[in-house]
């Protein structure tokens, strides 16, 4: 989703161009040992102790999002009723990342939520959270560095709720194998803005051109100027850029820039909307420094903007709207791609999609209620990979 950075982007649009608790009783949800066969040396279980044990199937598995971790719930309309929060602020699924076998997504105020194949059918889920650390502040970007998923966080000063909290001491955190918290990460590409000088590092984003992107806020000065960063590596000295720079560094690729088979599920999934609309899209793919983003412009002067998510394999993917309707694609005999609509279950009123992604057989979509800027309940359902 990085509804943060889809703000970000239209901000720098309009400026370039001006200037987890677990009911294990239920079915399909199991805290047993792998089945024979279970492939035990990369399985989950070498990894920590799971949360649970999941299998999806021909029923969609909903969790909720809850101050304690995910809860599983019949359906979306069975979630907790919870005060609408401004996004920085409430317990959400902000983003994804494939790390060779792992889904990692980071939930806000919580920490890391992994999925792990455990077998043919099953998945593993782990928690790595710090609520003590983590609950005070958001996570502003999830990426890869030195070979491990990382997360980085700030304090929100934009909705703030407590003028008085103090900047995270720790602005970085990665994902270890075998921590079931998340370890302090050093990033020498931010040594020169420690929070104990009053720096907050608010947004990380890798650029169209492979090169990282990132803002610092000054909050000591009393100003709260923002500043504009640019490194090959994050283990570089950064380089000072304009704001405008920044932005045009990470507007969207165009579609057309996009490896085939995404082209393909892409148009397959909005060919029955309206002509003259032009999407934001959000694309997971192994192994990935972070999510990239293409656009599929309309070329209508008064097109809307909407978000769809898609995940892409060498020989599949999948692409979705925030509504849940879209689109499956896999490679053929040959270089032949095949694409067949794929939806995901109807959502309720006000509940929208806001990423996917496929961990072993499964396919795990977030999901968000949402108001304005607020955040209600929130989870992601399981469900078993049309392939």
């Amino acid at each position: 989703m990085e509804r943060r950075n889809f703000l970000y982007i239209i901000i720098g649009f309009i400026v370039v161009l001006a200037v987890f608790g677990i009911i294990l009783g239920y079915p399909k949800v199991t805290a047993a040992p792998p089945q024979n066969g279970a492939d035990t040396q990369t399985s989950a279980t070498l990894w920590m102790n799971p949360l649970a044990v999941v299998a999806s199937g021909d029923n969609p598995l909903w969790f909720e999002l809850t101050d304690e971790g995910p809860m599983l719930i019949s359906s979306p309309e069975e979630a907790s009723l919870r005060t609408f929060l401004p996004w920085p602020h409430s317990i959400h699924t902000t983003d994804m990342l494939i790390d060779k076998n792992r889904l990692v997504m980071t939930i806000n105020r919580l920490g890391f939520l992994v999925f792990i194949p455990w077998d043919a059918s099953h998945l593993g889920m782990y928690a790595v959270f710090d609520k003590t650390r983590w609950n005070q502040y958001s996570i502003a970007s999830l990426f890869r560095h030195n070979q491990r998923p990382s997360a980085l966080f700030y304090r929100d000063d934009f909705f703030a709720v407590n003028e008085e909290l103090p900047l995270p001491e720790t602005q970085t955190a990665a994902l270890v194998k075998g921590s079931t918290q998340p370890v302090k990460a050093e990033i020498p590409s931010f040594k020169d803005f420690p929070s104990s000088k009053g720096w907050n590092i608010e947004a990380l984003n890798r650029g169209k051109n492979g090169n990282w992107y990132f803002i610092a806020a000054q909050k000591s000065s009393g100003t709260q100027e923002k500043f504009y960063y640019q490194t090959e590596l994050l283990d570089e000295q950064p380089k000072s850029i304009s704001m405008g720079d920044y932005w045009l560094a990470l507007a969207p690729e165009s579609l057309q820039k996009a490896p085939i088979i995404v082209q393909n599920t892409v148009e397959e999934a909005v060919k029955n909307r309206q002509e003259n609309l032009s999407y934001l899209i959000e694309m997971i793919l192994p192994d990935g420094e972070q999510k990239v983003r293409y656009s599929r412009q309309s070329g209508a002067a008064d097109s809307d903007m909407l978000s769809l998510f898609v995940y892409t394999e060498n020989d599949k993917s999948i692409a979705v709207c925030s509504d849940g309707s879209g689109a499956a694609a896999k490679k053929a005999e040959g270089e032949s791609i095949e694409t067949f609509p794929y939806n995901l279950p109807k959502a309720p009123e006000n509940f929208f999609y806001t990423g996917i992604a496929l961990s072993g057989n499964t396919v795990i979509a977030a999901w968000e209620e949402q108001q304005f800027y607020g955040v209600g309940a929130a989870g992601f359902v399981l469900l078993k990979a049309p392939f």
